[in-house]
């Protein structure tokens, strides 16, 4: 990655990433059950599946049409039906994909932070925070 984008990411992650973490009760409890749901045996979660599944539980319209998609560490992303979708829903959902795939312009988006209104890059902090440290489910 790019050095310039790499000290403006850490400068956007400690200012905006915050220590609350859920965006409300609905998601903390999206985001738990769906780990719950997914960890009946012990395997390994990997950083970026929590971070993408971080972002898909934030937003009620995303995770309804995307929960029957996913499996332990996969997103099946082309089978996602968008129709319907607003244009918040559709960031979070391309912001998810794109950790997956590790897509460097989706980084330098980021940084124009008028491409997100403030709940969405809260959310993308946060995400990017969790790909880059993992999460403690315990």
């Amino acid at each position: 990655m790019n050095n310039r984008y790499f000290v403006v990411l850490n400068i956007l992650l400690y200012k905006y990433g915050g220590v609350y973490m859920f965006i409300g009760q609905k998601h903390k409890k999206r985001f738990l059950d769906i780990i719950k749901e997914l960890n009946k045996s012990d395997r390994y979660f990997s950083k970026k599946f929590l971070s993408a599944l971080y972002v898909i539980t934030s937003d009620e319209f995303l995770w309804n049409i995307s929960k029957e998609h996913i499996n332990h560490n996969h997103i099946d992303f082309k089978s996602i039906n968008i129709r319907g979708i607003n244009n918040n829903s559709h960031q979070l959902l391309q912001f998810s994909k794109g950790i997956l795939l590790e897509n460097e312009m989706l980084i330098q988006d980021i940084i124009d932070r008028k491409l997100y209104n403030d709940k969405n890059f809260k959310i993308i902090i946060d995400a990017i925070k969790i790909a880059r440290k993992g999460l403690k489910l315990n």
